[in-house]
């Protein structure tokens, strides 16, 4: 009976070892987030302290410069932050004052004189110079690393885009994400013309993606014929690749041609179809949107998590932001050449940063979990039915 009963435990043990292995997770370490600037209440002060201790209004942007310098869109106060590699925050742009559209910084002038609207979206070049969309104003600027502040595009107004004219003279009707690509291209989400433009580094201005039109028309294509209805968040990868938050969802563009990310059975994918909705459901619920070499990083305003796409279809949650930010209310994601992530969240009136695990950890979605956990819970089995059946036959054998 010992014998039959320790072959039974054997043979459920090889069943349960060798039966399919579970799906991944998709969940990575969580990481621990933290406040990196911004006490909690709106207001505006506390410039030559700690970033942690200042006062925040609705900061909308957030930008990692090489050296560490990381700048916020302090968009209530009319003004850009910057905490420095050092932990002390100091006003860079804005005088405070509400500036006008029909009085615009014609030349490069004092920064911190500069009379902004509502200052958001940041995105820094790899020469140093700070850009900032001002939907207010409808232009974006540019800060050099000297503190002078000009006009990179718009005119004040959103019509005659002007493509393939300077983009110092053209329309842009809300600007909102910005993205800058190694070669110092400038990508603009033209949020109320339904466009994402380009500035190229000699200030010529094109129309990259979208059509104008309000209704989503196809999930892919050349990118300048299909519509982009609510272009937001901009991110440029490691490989020049372009991802766009149109709505809530995402749009890559390669060279002339965009797709919609997909996310059929736990892992990402890309659809061209020349239709919408997408045959396969399409990722939704994305707020913002960053990039880092070939690693993509998005919140989901639903589900409240960070998650990092990879290549190959990988997708795992690297952060939880429920329970941390109320909301929460991403304005924008940055990531620094460090791997550290900040997070600009509105309602909170604070910064916020954690840093990821490394990619390909506990539930990377790379690979399904490993039998070795039912292997040995099988070989455990075979260990305690012999040893039970053993004790048994030596209390027969002794009479007990």
């Amino acid at each position: 009976m010992v014998v039959r009963g320790a072959l039974a435990a054997v043979i459920i043990g090889i069943l349960v070892g060798a039966g399919p292995a579970l799906p991944a997770t998709a969940r990575a370490d969580l990481a621990e987030v933290t406040v990196f600037a911004g006490t909690g209440q709106a207001g505006y002060g506390g410039d030559g302290g700690p970033a942690a201790l200042a006062l925040l209004a609705n900061p909308t942007g957030v930008a990692v410069a090489a050296d560490g310098t990381v700048f916020i869109g302090d968009s209530t106060n009319r003004r850009v932050r910057a905490v420095r590699p050092d932990g002390t925050i100091v006003t860079v742009a804005g005088s405070g004052r509400a500036g006008d559209r029909a009085r615009p910084v014609t030349g490069p002038a004092p920064a911190t004189g500069v009379d902004l609207s509502s200052p958001q979206r940041l995105a820094v070049g790899r020469d140093g110079t700070l850009y900032l969309a001002d939907p207010g104003l409808l232009r974006v600027f540019a800060l050099s690393t000297d503190g002078r502040l000009s006009v990179a595009a718009g005119v004040g107004s959103a019509r005659d885009l002007n493509d393939g004219g300077p983009a110092v003279g053209a329309g842009m009707g809300e600007p909102r994400g910005l993205a800058v690509a190694a070669d110092g291209t400038v990508y603009v989400a033209d949020f109320g013309n339904r466009r994402v433009r380009a500035v190229s580094p000699s200030g010529v201005i094109t129309t990259v993606a979208g059509t104008g039109s309000a209704q989503a028309t196809a999930a892919g294509g050349p990118a300048a014929r299909v519509a982009v209805p609510g272009p937001d968040g901009l991110a440029v990868d490691g490989a020049g690749t372009l991802w766009i938050v149109d709505g809530q969802t995402l749009r890559r563009v390669r060279g002339d041609r965009m797709d919609t990310v997909t996310y059929p059975d736990g892992r990402w994918a890309t659809s061209d179809v020349a239709s919408w909705p997408p045959p396969q459901p399409a990722l939704v619920g994305v707020s913002a949107v960053a990039a880092s070499g070939d690693q993509v990083y998005t919140v989901n305003q639903a589900t409240g998590g960070v998650y990092r796409l990879r290549d190959g279809g990988s997708m795992e949650q690297v952060a939880d932001l429920r329970g941390v930010l109320p909301g929460p209310s991403v304005g924008q994601l940055a990531v620094a050449p460090s791997g550290t992530v900040y997070l600009a969240d509105v309602n909170s009136h604070r910064v916020y940063m954690f840093r990821p695990a490394p990619p390909g950890g506990v539930g990377s979605g790379d690979r399904a979990e490993s039998r070795w956990p039912f292997l040995a819970g099988g070989a455990l089995a075979v260990v305690v039915v012999v040893a039970v059946g053993w004790w048994l036959s030596a209390r027969r054998r002794s009479g007990a």
